[in-house]
């Protein structure tokens, strides 16, 4: 960028120059040429002063409209040396984090690793086992249902090969074995009735069962059921799915009358109600 200012500096100059000699060589043709000296007449010399020939002031204009110019050429590269700066310190920082990142992994790298499915199983059963005792069970009873559930997890990840190598997954008896070996349904089976409540409260699974909506003209109406009602047992038996208080109900022989534990407002009822449909839509309450 400076050598060619210099160069156009320098043809600018040049052409001045050659301006101003064509302006003087002009001048000095036009002037009529000096008669012969015999013939020429003695004369006194005029002194005249001459102003500034355009020449001149064309010259004077270009070279401070060069000097305006460099000096813009100048600022421009001063600006330019102080960017170059400011991004080589900008750089100086970015190498010195890549650089301390980079010990960062290495020293990570050389830590030994945990394989966190190794450990899984054993830190969810053992959460599983400690919550159980915080509510009140044994520590031989926790530990039994924290294993048989990990069991069942087992169980059910084989029903799935086995299904899908001989080709029966979407089928009756695949979803007959898949629901047999659910937590829920095969632990229910399982423990009585305390120990699978306190499952339920420790996995956050649903344990009551609440009537949402009582129909009328129903068994329930009549029994004086109520929307909000908790259904604790049926018949002696503790409820806490809809499913298995429609197996309740169809147990035994139509008709019979049975006696219903609620809890309504704190306080626990007994209602007497037919064997069979109660005539209620229900809900789950959340584990208390």
């Amino acid at each position: 960028m400076t050598a060619m200012l210099k160069n156009s500096l320098f043809a600018l100059a040049l052409v001045a120059a050659g301006a101003a000699a064509g302006v003087y060589s002009g001048s000095t043709r036009d002037k009529p040429e000096s008669p012969p000296a015999a013939n020429r007449a003695v004369t006194t010399p005029e002194v005249r002063a001459e102003a500034p020939t355009g020449a001149d002031t064309y010259t004077t204009q270009m070279y401070d409209a060069l000097a305006a110019i460099l000096e813009q050429e100048v600022e421009e590269r001063q600006r330019l040396e102080q960017e170059l700066e400011d991004l080589q310190a900008i750089v100086s920082r970015l190498e010195t984090a890549l650089q301390t990142a980079s010990t960062g992994l290495s020293e990570a790298s050389a830590r030994p690793r945990q394989n966190p499915r190794r450990n899984g199983g054993s830190r969810r059963g053992e959460g599983l086992q400690k919550r159980l005792v915080e509510q009140g069970l044994d520590e031989e009873r926790a530990a039994y249902i924290a294993r048989r559930r990990d069991e069942l997890a087992l169980e059910r990840m084989y029903l799935q090969d086995q299904a899908a190598r001989e080709g029966w997954v979407n089928t009756p008896r695949f979803s007959e074995a898949w629901l047999a070996a659910q937590d829920r349904i095969a632990l229910e089976n399982e423990l009585n009735a305390q120990e699978f409540d306190l499952y339920l409260r420790s996995t956050g699974q649903a344990n009551r069962v609440t009537i949402n909506n009582v129909l009328q003209t129903s068994p329930a109406e009549q029994a004086g059921f109520q929307p909000g009602d908790r259904l604790l047992s049926y018949d002696g038996q503790q409820i806490y799915s809809g499913a298995q208080l429609r197996a309740a109900t169809r147990s035994g022989s139509a008709g019979d009358v049975v006696i219903v534990t609620i809890e309504r407002g704190g306080q626990q009822m007994q209602l007497s109600i037919p064997r069979g449909p109660l005539g209620v839509n229900l809900g789950f309450a959340p584990p208390d």
